[in-house]
């Protein structure tokens, strides 16, 4: 099992040498900043509610969603198609059900609110 390991991890070095980038970075810069994405994201519907300004939130969310392909873009040297179009693919069905999930939230929090405002309102009938 060992060498198995050791075989995919001499595989994904070597594929990234060859293309110039480097397999680690990206995966840490996938998932690692997936946190601060959705903390972001979550600041962002919670600034909505209020009726704040949102842009600053998702601005940065956007930037740090699109952050591990502006690296493999700009590093890779003779990237193959196939990984272009499957980033491309990523991007794109990422950004839809992202898209998709904060529409959803925001839906839900303002009929939270409305709920609240109402059981106020006749709560002092």
């Amino acid at each position: 099992m060992n060498d198995f390991f050791l075989g995919f991890n001499s595989w994904v070095v070597g594929v990234g040498e060859e293309y110039g980038v480097n397999p680690y970075l990206f995966i840490v810069l996938y998932f690692g900043l997936a946190p601060l994405f959705y903390g972001l994201v979550g600041w962002g519907i919670h600034n909505y509610r209020r009726s704040k300004a949102v842009i600053p939130y998702f601005s940065m969310a956007s930037i740090i969603y699109f952050l591990p392909y502006i690296y493999l873009f700009s590093m890779g040297n003779e990237l193959p198609i196939w990984v272009y179009a499957l980033a491309v693919t990523l991007i794109i069905l990422g950004g839809i059900i992202s898209f998709k999930k904060i529409r959803k939230m925001a839906r839900a929090q303002k009929e939270m609110e409305i709920e609240e405002h109402l059981i106020k309102h006749y709560s002092n009938i």
